[in-house]
């Protein structure tokens, strides 16, 4: 049930936030080439992007909690989680996996999120 859930997730972020080129969502190498532009505009549409993908993945993460499910991740307590971190933990994935360049950064976000705030069995 967990994965069905990650794969509707990226789907849905997938299709969320669309600048002209993400049919197919936005890959850990076009994302870098975004995110570091001099072209502000290209910038901002990244962050928003990842802003999108953050809400999705929180958004799922606070329905399996609801349903009684294993969440993604857990967060600490009074600990916020925002833009600048989602962008932080995906810079930290795509360095941890160098060769991986196609994934997409939905799912590295979400991997980050797992691995910088796994869940206490």
């Amino acid at each position: 049930m967990k994965y069905i859930i990650v794969y509707i997730v990226v789907a849905v972020i997938g299709f969320t936030v669309t600048p002209h080129c993400y049919g197919q969502g936005v890959t850990a190498d076009f994302y870098q080439s975004q995110i570091n532009s001099k072209n502000q505009t290209e910038v901002l549409l990244m962050k928003n992007y990842v802003k999108g993908a953050l809400d999705g993945i929180q958004w799922s993460n606070v329905l399996l909690i609801n349903n009684n499910k294993e969440p993604f991740y857990c967060l600490p307590d009074n600990f916020g989680l925002g833009t600048s971190n989602a962008i932080q933990i995906i810079d930290q994935e795509i360095k941890s996996m160098p060769t991986k360049k196609d994934l997409q950064i939905s799912l590295l976000l979400l991997f980050g999120l797992q691995k910088a705030f796994p869940c206490k069995k």
